[in-house]
């Protein structure tokens, strides 16, 4: 047998070993000095331990041990890992589509893309026609309050204050209806003969 592992002279110390093995590595104590002093050796350390007194550590050790522990920063995961999955969920959720409704993946990715088409011209009709209702808002609103102006000024200032507040309200409001009669003006289709 040759010399003992420091893995079986610790079971052998524990007790851990089975009553072959133990009876094996006693055989080789027996005829094996240097074995036997490491055993000796582990022996003394493990009673000078045990009569050492108990530690009593500081308030606080284990907190402050803890904070000076540098973690390990997770691996990043790499941009081809993200995508893998991606495109692996997307895989999972069309072919879970695909079994709950019964029809084809050809037809699922056609009727989606047509959908997705169709979604993405509303939104860019919608914004042009804002933008096209912000334009004639710039044009009109600057020569309307010119006006508006040029005619408060020329309201004599004997009028009474509710008077010239009632008169303001009723410009606010034809001002509005103004808008909101151009902003519909941009919204109405104008698909005449054609079924929604």
């Amino acid at each position: 047998m040759s010399c003992l592992s420091l893995d079986r002279l610790y079971r052998y110390l524990d007790g851990d070993l089975v009553p072959e093995e133990a009876a094996e590595v006693e055989a080789h104590l027996a005829a094996c000095a240097r074995c036997r002093g490491a055993v000796e050796e582990r022996r003394a350390l493990s009673r000078a331990a045990s009569s050492l007194p108990d530690l009593e550590l500081p308030a606080g050790f284990s907190e402050a041990v803890l904070a000076r522990i540098v973690r390990a920063e997770a691996p990043r995961k790499s941009w081809l890992a993200i995508l893998g999955i991606g495109l692996g969920a997307l895989g999972a959720s069309l072919g879970t589509l695909v079994l709950a409704s019964g029809q084809s993946a050809t037809g699922l990715l056609l009727r989606f893309g047509r959908g997705s088409l169709q979604s993405l011209q509303d939104v860019v009709l919608l914004v042009l026609k804002f933008f096209k209702l912000i334009l004639l808002a710039g044009k009109i609103l600057p020569d309307l309050a010119g006006t508006a102006l040029r005619g408060l000024s020329r309201v004599p200032g004997s009028l009474p204050a509710e008077l010239l507040a009632f008169a303001a309200v009723i410009a606010l409001l034809a001002m509005s209806s103004l808008l909101f009669g151009f902003r519909r003006r941009l919204f109405v289709q104008d698909d005449i003969g054609e079924d929604p």
